[in-house]
């Protein structure tokens, strides 16, 4: 999979990269690599696939996902007995 980490390598700035699947593969699983790529590397990976074609961009930055919010969280009671 270092390869997927070469392409990440290669984009600077705002540039977008593509990738076409070759013998039977789907973008959906290129998809999923070049996301992997992207954890390993600690960047953020936008994918999309087009006509049969998977564009992506990286940003540095954090991978993680933030957790949303609880209703505790946002101010709201919780509900039922034991609640109280």
């Amino acid at each position: 999979m270092s390869e997927y980490d070469g392409f990440l390598a290669a984009l600077s700035g705002d540039e977008v990269g593509v990738l076409e699947p070759e013998g039977g593969e789907t973008t959906f699983a290129l998809a999923q690599r070049i996301a992997r790529a992207g954890k390993r590397a600690e960047r953020t990976v936008n994918s999309w696939a087009v006509d049969g074609k998977l564009y992506f961009s990286a940003s540095a930055g954090s991978t993680a996902v933030e957790e949303p919010a609880t209703r505790l969280e946002i101010g709201k009671k919780p509900r039922g007995r034991a609640a109280k």
